[in-house]
């Protein structure tokens, strides 16, 4: 799946110009450098996680809050946590950023699609790839 931000194709939004320009201020730059980081981290502490998508307002607004939410979907290859338990176990410790993660498996993923959830359908639309798993990525690409 090819990630577009305004018609532009991306690969990595950690290097993308596009997203956080120079309107961008600095309390968003920092939170997206916290995201990097804690995304990086993340997918090398549990190989399970493929990718970890951002979506919602983060990305449509040039101007981060302190009380903002960032929304993550962190999709999983496959998992013996049970989804009530899946926000404690990936979501990071720190307060700041909020975040708000969505850890699901690609088959859960498939299977609301194939039922007609149609929100999970336009946030795979219309987020970002903000980390994918090196692991994963050479599966894919080998």
């Amino acid at each position: 799946m090819k990630t577009y931000i305004n018609g532009t194709p991306v690969e990595n939004i950690g290097e993308s110009d596009v997203w956080v320009d120079q309107q961008s201020d600095q309390s968003k730059r920092e939170a997206l450098s916290y995201l990097l980081d804690y995304a990086h981290k993340i997918t090398q502490a549990y190989p399970e996680i493929e990718e970890i998508r951002i979506f919602g307002q983060f990305l449509h607004s040039t101007t981060f809050e302190p009380h903002s939410m960032v929304d993550l979907l962190i999709i999983l290859s496959q998992t013996t946590i049970p989804i009530e338990r899946r926000h404690q176990a990936y979501a990071p410790h720190q307060l700041y950023p909020r975040l708000q993660i969505y850890p699901l498996t690609r088959e859960e993923i498939d299977k609301a699609i194939r039922v007609g959830n149609t929100t999970l359908s336009k946030v795979l639309e219309r987020s970002v790839l903000l980390h994918q798993n090196p692991i994963e990525k050479q599966q894919i690409v080998g």
